[in-house]
């Protein structure tokens, strides 16, 4: 009778005792303890793979004598004819295979800059991670593949290196396209003539009012403020007719740098598709300036310096335009600076000279309509010249701080054909 452990129960299972062996016999075969105690799930052992029967098999263990090691390590000074290895770090200096990756057919090698730059033109910097702002597939490919004339060099007709020729190229392209342009700016000039002199004529009427009575009543002061509410309208037609003829005039710009034919027609049809954009863009744009200015100067006159460009912006990209105005202005802050400063000195200095001729002619002539008509077109015909010239520094400003900021150069801006 066979002695039970009184400290295990008679129902544990447990494995079979090992079997003694001599010396000679074969050992035992394994034997599974707990078959039948594990459940019916069962692991299927997975079936040997063979290769095909026209092939070696490429995991066998070759024999000794059965041919040279396929894969010798790439060694310097190796014999003629051996064949290096695919999977050994290449040697500094050394020619990349047959067969190894490279560039499709137009592209430039790997490196920055491309082909036919030497260097890094001085004052365009370094990429700075990423690619241009709206554009798609981010990530899609690197710097190092994408086409040399995306790359902004000393004869790109938008982006330049240095004040000189931002300056230059601002009225290289003026004179190119200045004539259609001009025409732009007239007809928009005539809604805000209208305005302009309904605001004069309503103004006189309400200095003369005052005037010749000392203490108006209300009703008085009612019937002399209404007639300002019926310039609402006018003074809406002529903002709209600015935005849209402020964007048609970037967009003929754009149309001489790229090389495309010069059609108003497609500006204005580019313009009036970005125009509600602009307008919303703007809103907030201006409250922002008008805060500034109302506390404080400074702030007032920093906000409207970054929003300078903010329709080149709203025209050529997508996605946040207030953000992205301030990422280009402070790509390089005395760049962007300078040039916005000078083009905002031009408008200053032709509006100082409308104000110097006009105002004589008022103080002459007094105050009546047809001093407002005289007074505001020539005043009017001087902002003409001043919105043609200063519309093309904002372009090759634009162009200037975005190449700071990241790869840019005028190809960027060529119509996408479909």
């Amino acid at each position: 009778m066979t002695e039970q452990n009184p400290g295990t129960p008679d129902d544990e299972p447990r494995p079979p005792a090992p079997r003694s062996t001599t010396a000679g016999d074969d050992p035992p075969a394994a034997v599974d303890p707990w078959k039948g105690m594990t459940g019916s799930w069962t692991h299927p052992a997975p079936s040997q793979w063979t290769p095909p029967a026209d092939q070696p098999d490429p995991w066998a263990t070759p024999h000794p004598g059965a041919g040279p090691d396929p894969w010798p390590p790439s060694q310097p000074g190796a014999q003629p004819g051996a064949q290096p290895n695919p999977w050994a770090m290449p040697q500094p200096g050394a020619i990349p295979p047959p067969g190894a990756h490279q560039p499709p057919p137009g592209y430039p090698p790997p490196g920055y800059p491309p082909p036919g730059y030497p260097q890094m033109p001085p004052g365009y910097g370094p990429p700075v991670g990423h690619y241009p702002y709206a554009q798609a597939a981010y990530g899609a490919q690197s710097y190092a593949q994408l086409p040399a004339a995306f790359y902004a060099g000393p004869n790109d007709p938008l982006v330049s290196s240095d004040f000189s020729g931002w300056w230059n190229k601002s009225f290289r392209l003026l004179r190119a396209a200045w004539r259609p342009i001009a025409v732009l700016q007239i007809v928009s000039a005539i809604p805000q003539i209208v305005f302009l002199v309904l605001l004069d004529i309503r103004t006189n009427d309400l200095v003369t009012t005052l005037n010749s009575n000392a203490e108006p009543t209300t009703a008085e002061l009612r019937a002399l403020f209404d007639p300002y509410l019926g310039l609402l309208l006018p003074l809406l037609i002529a903002l709209l007719v600015g935005l849209v003829s402020t964007l048609a005039s970037l967009q003929l710009l754009i149309q001489q740098a790229t090389g495309q034919p010069l059609s108003i027609g497609t500006a204005l049809r580019a313009a009036v598709r970005r125009a509600p954009a602009l307008i919303g863009w703007c809103v907030p744009a201006m409250l922002m300036v008008g805060v500034g200015l109302l506390f404080c100067l400074l702030p007032g006159i920093y906000l409207a310096f970054v929003f300078a460009v903010l329709s080149t912006v709203v025209l050529l990209e997508r996605g946040n335009a207030i953000g992205r105005v301030f990422a280009l202005f402070h790509a390089d802050f005395g760049a962007s600076l300078a040039r916005v400063v000078v083009a905002g000195g031009i408008a200053f200095a032709l509006n100082t000279l409308a104000d110097i001729i006009t105002r004589p002619i008022a103080a002459t002539a007094g105050a009546s309509t047809t001093t407002s008509i005289v007074t505001q077109t020539i005043a009017g015909l001087i902002a003409v010249v001043g919105a043609t010239l200063t519309i093309a520094m904002m372009l090759t400003a634009y162009a200037d701080m975005r190449a700071r900021h990241e790869p840019f150069s005028t190809a960027y801006l060529q119509p996408q054909t479909r």
